[in-house]
């Protein structure tokens, strides 16, 4: 027990919404006028009843010291409302929370800093509530402002400070005040690269320190890379919690089966009433690039950086999509089209060699299709794979002879960003004689 720093048991959240109700003890409710009062008094007898959903529920894991723990799951899932729990910041309806040490949080922007006071001031605000004497905050203050890189502003009002400052200073603030547990919401989404990479080295350091780290981030590569555990969170439904790798395989097969019709590029908006062609059992698969083990006989697994770097030419990205075809009438010819999409926009196509995917059908005839691909030159994320049948090899989508079928697809790694592809190239650049 001596080495837990989080317990949680049957943890829930339950909030109101719709209609509300002024208390009698609010000072605005007394400021209000007559008719106002009036209004609130008489409103809910007529307008539809307040509501109450659970952000949370039945929510119970258990973290030991040094954890590094990414926390993932869908918009709406829980994840910030439970760190505003663990932080204090809310109650819990039910269940409970356990925190053994110091917490420190970093929920949003601003939280926990107060605008008026200049960027030193703050540091010792922060470091005061967290139970740190003058001397100790003292001794860290130089190592605090070289990490925010905000030297030139430390004495200037925090309201002045753009939000990427703030981000750094809270952040610089929250790794060198000697805290137990730190708390990370998405936060570091608002930062640069660079400044990204700064943060995960420190906590990975306060880590080895003995520091506990729970990270919300929809970034599955940083939670690949940092954490040693994780916390999938589902809305409404059980949560699941333990080793990265599956959690993260069970998140991306999750997430694959849901893409909605306004995720899509404009001219793909269609729907065919009478298909003559179904495609049913649409999946996208992609190989997970973790740490390799030794012992594995197929190299099914690879690493991430920086070994990933060293091995990616002799091992590309493999990935496959699958899916069947059952047609509901003789066909002469169909082509098969395979399309990647990110931000609707179609990023890259299947070959432009037609011929290899043509193919001939019968009525009632069912064909299971496999598409392989050595390497995929696509930048880490989330792309949507658009998958149809065309008449021709001119036709264009909207003579599409089968409806639409889409699944995500999440590619992992630890390319650079910057954009869409990944370009292979040579450069030689030589000086000119004068």
């Amino acid at each position: 027990m001596n080495d837990i720093a989080i317990r949680v048991e049957k943890l829930g959240k339950k909030y109101r919404i719709g209609s509300r109700h002024l208390r009698k003890a609010d000072p605005i409710a007394a400021s209000q006028t007559p008719v106002v009062r009036l209004w609130s008094k008489i409103r809910p007898s007529w307008l539809a009843p307040a509501q109450t959903i659970w952000a949370l529920r039945d929510i119970s894991f258990e973290i030991k010291q040094a954890d590094i723990v990414g926390i993932i799951g869908g918009n709406g899932a829980g994840k910030s409302t439970l760190l505003k729990i663990l932080s204090h910041v809310t109650e819990p309806t039910e269940g409970v929370a356990e925190i053994f040490g110091r917490v420190g949080s970093l929920l949003e922007i601003g939280i926990g800093f107060h605008p008026e006071l200049t960027g030193r001031e703050n540091i010792y605000l922060n470091g005061a509530i967290l139970g740190m004497k003058k001397k100790e905050i003292e001794q860290k203050f130089d190592a605090i402002v070289d990490f925010a890189e905000v030297g030139q502003f430390i004495d200037t009002a925090l309201k002045y400070y753009s939000s990427g400052m703030y981000l750094r200073l809270a952040f610089a603030v929250a790794v060198h005040l000697n805290l137990d547990i730190l708390l990370v919401d998405e936060i570091l989404a608002v930062g640069d690269i660079n400044f990204q990479q700064k943060c995960i080295h420190a906590m990975e350091k306060m880590s080895q320190d003995g520091c506990t780290v729970l990270l919300v981030s929809h970034n599955m590569r940083v939670i690949e890379t940092l954490a040693n555990h994780c916390l999938y969170m589902k809305h409404e439904q059980p949560a699941q919690y333990g080793d990265v790798l599956p959690i993260l395989q069970q998140y991306q097969k999750d997430i694959a089966q849901d893409v909605l019709l306004e995720d899509l590029p404009a001219e793909f908006a269609l729907n065919i009433a009478k298909p003559k062609v179904n495609i049913t059992e649409l999946q996208f698969h992609s190989l997970m690039q973790t740490l390799c083990n030794p012992e594995d006989t197929e190299l099914n697994q690879f690493p991430t950086a920086p070994a990933w770097s060293s091995l990616e030419k002799e091992h590309p990205q493999p990935a496959s999509i699958t899916f069947e075809l059952q047609s509901d009438e003789d066909i002469a010819e169909a082509v098969i089209c395979i399309n990647f999409c990110k931000d609707k926009i179609v990023i890259a196509r299947n070959s432009s060699d037609h011929s290899i995917h043509k193919i001939t059908l019968t009525k009632g005839q069912r064909l299971h299709c496999k598409v392989a691909y050595n390497a995929l030159p696509l930048v880490p994320g989330e792309y949507i794979v658009i998958v149809f049948l065309l008449p021709s090899r001119t036709a264009r989508p909207s003579e599409a002879i089968s409806k639409l079928r889409s699944v995500k697809a999440v590619l992992h790694g630890n390319r650079t960003r910057g954009g869409y592809v990944v370009l292979e190239e040579t450069w030689k650049i030589e000086p000119l004689s004068v």
